[in-house]
């Protein structure tokens, strides 16, 4: 019987310690839930705290007159439409922060002359804009129609006092391409260092855009470029009294061809007008009729005798470099 008895109370002590250590563990992790859930609150507080501040400072910074843009710093600006780019300009005189420079871009790109900007912040109270503009490379001489009912009467009432020379000379205008077709703007002036277009039909430039790298090789020897049917375009010379139907590449290769074949004595008796590059490994030319003779103008071909000894005589010519027509008449 005692042995049973002692037996009895080691298992209830069991159970009573194992109870009290269920209960201390409960306790334990109450007090942890309790510590963390204080802690959460202390860091949702001090973010509530964060933001708000910021929220002050920002709302401070965008009305703080300190930083209200007072100033553009334009750097390559476009040399026409100043007026323009300033009354654009004021609606973005705001606050630098709230300024949306992707509005402002979008604007300026309207430019005609502007291909593309980038623009910045200077702190406190300054916007970088800096140009980057399109390259004018063509002018076209377009007629200048102006309709207008009081033109007209001021031309009726200023009849005999006018100029002729002025009146038909304010008519016509250049107008500034670039090599993309963009109308740059428009001018009574031609300008230098560029391709002159003239004496072709309304928007037929754009004709011409395709051959623009071969313009530019040779550049500085081209009075003008014109268009002319069947034979497309058609080149006039500085210092040069033929006209050329140079065709669709090579046109300085082909055009110093003929210019040093042109000092032959074979062509020399010829007062040719019009040189047709367009084919391939020949040439043909229209001349003026000789003197002392009543012969209209041959076709383009010639005769083919002076052909077909041209034809020999380009096989044994070697290409040299690109010259100025002075040099290459010369």
């Amino acid at each position: 019987m005692s042995r049973a008895a002692g037996i009895g109370l080691k298992s209830e002590g069991d159970f009573f310690r194992r109870h009290n250590n269920r209960s201390l563990s409960k306790q334990k992790r109450i007090k942890s839930i309790k510590l963390k859930g204080f802690h959460l609150a202390l860091i949702l507080i001090i973010f509530a705290t964060a933001g708000l501040a910021a929220f002050k400072a920002g709302q401070f910074f965008m009305t703080w007159k300190e930083f209200k843009v007072k100033s553009f710093k334009l750097l390559n600006p476009p040399p026409s439409g100043a007026d323009e780019l300033k009354e654009m300009l004021k609606k973005y005189s705001t606050n630098i922060f709230s300024l949306s420079l992707t509005g402002l871009r979008r604007e300026l790109l309207t430019l005609r002359e502007v291909k593309d900007v980038a623009l910045s912040r200077n702190l406190p109270a300054a916007i970088e804009i800096r140009f980057y503009l399109r390259k004018p490379v063509f002018q076209v001489l377009t007629a200048h129609k102006n309709n207008s009912a009081g033109n007209k009467r001021s031309r009726k009432k200023n009849t005999g006092k006018q100029n002729p020379g002025r009146e038909n000379m304010n008519r016509y205008r250049y107008d500034i391409i670039d090599n993309e077709g963009v109308v740059l703007y428009s001018t009574q002036e031609k300008k230098q260092g560029l391709l002159t277009i003239k004496n072709i039909g309304e928007g037929e430039w754009r004709k011409i855009l395709p051959y623009t790298v071969e313009l530019n090789r040779i550049k500085e020897s081209v009075e003008y470029i014109g268009l002319k049917k069947p034979y497309g375009l058609l080149l006039k010379l500085k210092g040069i009294k033929e006209f050329f139907y140079p065709g669709e590449s090579n046109f300085a290769y082909k055009i110093n061809y003929y210019l040093k074949l042109k000092r032959l004595h074979l062509l020399k008796k010829y007062r040719i007008k019009y040189v047709d590059l367009r084919f391939e490994n020949r040439f043909y030319f229209e001349h003026e009729p000789e003197a002392g003779t009543g012969a209209g103008p041959q076709s383009m071909n010639g005769d083919e005798t002076i052909s077909s000894r041209v034809e020999n005589l380009r096989k044994k010519t070697r290409f040299f470099p690109m010259r100025t027509t002075k040099e290459a008449k010369s």
